[in-house]
């Protein structure tokens, strides 16, 4: 798959270089290999030249008859037609594919390297970048998969997109450049963690992929004679992991401070029991310890300013979690199906709740909404079938669809009563939508006002089994979609106020039929329907 993904990577490139490449003089250097040089400048006493590739055809990827190889010392000056000329360029693929070379020797005249002009060089090791040199094109020593060490000088002042991409063996980064450099892809690995250089002083932690063949069988062939083929599987590299130790620095040449866990990093790295974040790093990713199945506690920093959505998404035995106070945004499904944590302290920095972010969290007993929240998202702890009691705060003021449906363990439900948006008058046991006088969270103690004239969509969904008796009072003239679906063991007497029975409104509730229903001007089909 790599290989296929160079190849293409390659053809790219190509499209966008010369359609006839050529060069205007040959000569040997120093190292006893040819190299062939274009004339960049030969008037007002200005005589440059820069290396490039023999061939002028590159359809099929050739651009050597012989490849140069070994160790290569790049002249500073050569002469042609009885003139110096100083070597102050390689261009653009100029050594692509130069497989058998080792070494590099770049002369302290040379101030740009092309695109592409080491890509492919793959038994490339070692690599010294002069101070002369500012500006190093796109992927121009990509899939140098060798390369071990590489040195930046200050004087640099531009690295091309993907210009070490795919350097795996890179162990030694010596970085004097200032500039932001987090598209050349510079990384290394370092006690099994992946690291991405953003800066000469900073790197954030990376997904460590890994790739393999795995036999598949093909799912049209004959059960009882089946038929595989090779599927490549790509993995995180992490089997080694149980107690992560992220370092607050980490040396590899420079010494970098890690400021990041970048989306995906963690994926599926089962053996991880439990993690320590230092107090640098600023933000979590997406997905960063997604499928972390076996991690069981986790402490983040008050640096981190910033958890991506679904981070720790199926971490099933995470029982414990401490949330900095100097987050904002709890994400989308941050804590999804998180099934064992019991507790989540919600600091008093957060204002808005993603959705899903704690969907799933089934042994979730109890949660405090600080009063800073101003959002809670649709079906942000849907499922939560333990949770005994909501107190909704005088800041939220928005308060998604299906934010609390199936929490059929929930008995108390009240709203501050300074809340301007909500209220649990006559306290109901219910989120009561104060304008409209819709209730729009109910639970199985729920007592529904007099005031009330619409039972929203989904305020009792899947509320649970004790949910046996609802009395719905003759204000309400509507109930919405769904309101009441999943309540299995419901006994409720509409009344005749009620003028609409929205879709799937008491979808399985099994001791209900329409039948029971009259003077109703619109009962959708389904009200009642039976899965």
């Amino acid at each position: 798959m790599i290989k296929n993904v160079f190849i293409a990577a390659m053809l790219l490139l190509i499209c966008f270089a010369p359609k006839a490449w050529a060069y205007d003089f040959s000569a040997k250097c120093e190292s006893g290999q040819t190299l062939y040089y274009n004339i960049t400048s030969d008037w007002d006493g200005v005589f440059t030249v820069e290396v490039t590739s023999e061939m002028q055809d590159n359809e099929e990827l050739v651009f050597y008859s012989a490849p140069p190889e070994g160790n290569l010392v790049i002249p500073e000056r050569v002469t042609y037609d009885n003139t110096a000329f100083s070597v102050t360029g390689i261009g653009d693929f100029a050594f692509s594919l130069c497989r058998g070379l080792t070494s590099i020797n770049i002369p302290n005249s040379v101030t740009s390297i092309g695109t592409g002009a080491f890509i492919g060089c793959s038994g490339l090791t070692s690599l010294v970048i002069p101070s002369s040199v500012v500006h190093i094109g796109d992927m121009a020593f990509s899939y140098c998969y060798e390369l071990k060490s590489v040195n930046i000088p200050h004087s640099v002042t531009y690295i091309g997109e993907k210009a070490f991409s795919e350097c795996d063996s890179l162990t030694s980064i010596t970085l004097k450049s200032a500039i932001q450099i987090y598209d050349a892809k510079l990384r290394f690995v370092k006690d099994g963690i992946k690291y991405a250089v953003l800066d000469k002083n900073t790197v954030e932690i990376i997904p460590n992929v890994q790739s393999r063949e795995e036999m598949v069988v093909d799912p049209d062939s004959d059960p009882d004679n089946p038929e595989y083929y090779t599927q490549e599987v790509t993995y995180n590299k992490c089997s080694d992991m149980s107690a992560l130790i992220i370092p607050e620095k980490v040396t590899a040449g420079n010494t970098f401070t890690v400021t990041g866990i970048a989306d995906l990093s963690f994926l599926g790295c089962s053996d991880i029991t439990s993690i320590t974040i230092p107090a640098s790093v600023t933000s979590i990713g997406r997905y960063a310890f997604d499928e972390c199945e076996n991690l069981t506690s986790v402490t983040i920093p008050n640096s981190v300013t910033s958890i991506g959505d679904s981070a720790f998404y199926g971490c099933h035995n995470l029982t414990s979690i401490t949330l900095p106070n100097s987050i904002t945004h709890i994400g989308a499904g941050t804590f999804f199906n998180c099934q064992n944590l019991t507790s989540v302290n919600i600091p008093s920095s957060v204002t808005s709740i993603g959705n899903a972010a704690f969907c799933g969290c089934s042994n979730l007993t109890s949660i405090t909404i600080p009063n800073s929240v101003e959002y809670i998202a649709g079906s942000a702890f849907l499922g939560c079938t333990n949770l005994a009691s909501i107190a909704i705060p005088k800041s939220v003021t928005e308060i998604g669809t299906t934010a609390f449906m199936g929490c059929s363990g929930l008995n108390s439900i009240t709203v501050d009563l300074d809340n301007p948006i909500y209220d649990s008058r006559n306290n109901c046991n219910a989120i009561v939508e104060t304008s409209y006088n819709y209730i729009v969270t109910g639970c199985k103690n729920t007592v529904i006002p007099g005031s009330i004239k619409g039972i929203s969509a989904f305020a009792f969904a899947f509320a649970g089994p004790d949910v046996t008796s609802i009395i719905i009072p003759s204000s309400v003239t509507i109930i919405e979609d769904w309101a009441f679906v999943g309540c299995v063991n419901l006994s409720v007497e509409i009344p005749s106020s009620v003028k609409i029975i929205g879709k799937g409104a008491f979808t399985d509730c099994n001791k209900l039929d329409s039948k029971t229903v009259k003077k109703i001007k619109k009962i959708n089909p389904n009200a009642f329907a039976r899965n």
